[in-house]
């Protein structure tokens, strides 16, 4: 198991021993005293000051995560619960095949949750009730949307029924509301650009018998709080109205600066007032406030500038919200009060074209 942040390393061993011969040393003079005591206090001043005021406040917290990441400490964020992720070793012996792990959004610490021998197990998603998962498996062969209890005491997860999707490569299993269907999606062919979400098909799957069926062109289908489907499209974030009868599909929001690609992962907040975009090629992510679903209205700003984040999932709160950052080679935890970003999990053992974050529990 990867520990990236082990306290336990060599370096904090050496700082214990040098505590241990320091305690054996005479006691310094009152004097010597006084000063310590007067320079300890003027930082602690210093300290408070900074993290009353707001924008002193996110630099301290992004400098305390940097020293921690340095020194190889635990990196604790503010935020709580246990965020879900797909990982490949680069160092395993079984280094081609994915593996789902659930990482402690305080600490880092990470535990898989298969054995994903000669398979590939990702994007692990909780039904609502939070009594079931569903993740895609993948043996090559064939693909499937596999569904399993929630984990229990030891933490890993046991799969209890498997179902075979008519299209290879499926990607992100997306729970409805009431917990009777899935959505997912899939390139529409071994052929095509992968990159462009117009050659990508959504499909909806009930969860009783495994039954699937088409429902739009594009990628990452999810359900938006009134059941609509918002999808992926080359032209931006498309929503999918139904009456029972007909659907039709509606541009929600024009991407800018050109046409939209895969790598533009969005997420919608649990309380659904807000879209988390990340745009990694153009090192940005935009924040939708949504003030209606339909029509759809929303304004848009930006909450993360130069960093090449992607693949959001906000928190159970949605206070905070996960990325992968690419050019740093791991798992991040955006504060969303500050913007301010905190370094969560070191990736680099791990193949960063592997990693998926796909929920927050």
């Amino acid at each position: 198991m990867n520990r990236p942040f082990s306290i336990e390393s060599a370096a904090s061993r050496r700082i214990m021993g040098s505590m241990d011969q320091f305690s054996s040393n005479p006691a310094p003079s009152s004097s010597k005293k006084t000063v310590a005591i007067v320079l300890l206090g003027a930082l602690a001043l210093v300290l408070i000051a900074a993290w009353l005021y707001p924008a002193s406040r996110a630099y301290l917290k992004d400098s305390l995560a940097r020293a921690a990441q340095v020194f190889g400490a635990h990196v604790v964020a503010e935020a709580s619960g246990t965020i879900y992720v797909s990982l490949a070793s680069v160092d395993d012996a079984r280094s081609s095949y994915l593996n789902a792990f659930a990482l402690d959004a305080a600490t880092g610490k990470s535990m898989p949750l298969l054995d994903a021998t000669n398979t590939d197990y990702y994007a692990p998603a909780f039904s609502p009730d939070g009594s079931t998962v569903a993740l895609v498996e993948s043996t090559g062969a064939t693909s499937s949307i596999d569904f399993a209890y929630a984990p229990g005491s030891d933490g890993r997860l046991t799969i209890q029924k498997r179902f075979v999707t008519s299209t290879a490569d499926p990607s992100y299993p997306v729970w409805s509301a009431d917990g009777s269907a899935v959505t997912y999606s899939a390139p529409a062919s071994s052929g095509v650009d992968s990159d462009d979400p117009d050659n990508w098909n959504s499909y909806l799957m009930n969860v009783s018998d495994g039954s699937e069926r088409w429902m739009a062109t594009g990628a990452y289908p999810t359900f938006t709080p009134d059941g609509t489907i918002m999808l992926l499209r080359k032209d931006g974030l498309h929503l999918i109205y139904s009456n029972g009868q007909t659907a039709t599909d509606t541009l929600a929001w024009k991407v800018e600066n050109g046409v939209a690609v895969t790598n533009m992962r969005y997420a919608i907040s649990p309380d659904g007032t807000a879209i988390a975009w990340a745009f990694p090629d153009l090192d940005k992510v935009y924040l939708l406030s949504v003030s209606s679903w339909n029509p759809f209205s929303a304004s848009i700003s930006t909450i993360s500038d130069g960093a090449e984040l992607s693949l959001p999932v906000f928190s159970p709160d949605g206070k905070f919200i996960a990325f992968f950052d690419a050019s740093k080679n791991r798992v991040q935890v955006l504060d969303r009060s500050t913007s301010a970003l905190t370094p969560l999990f070191d990736t680099t053992a791990y193949y960063p074209q592997g990693v998926f974050i796909s929920d927050w529990r």
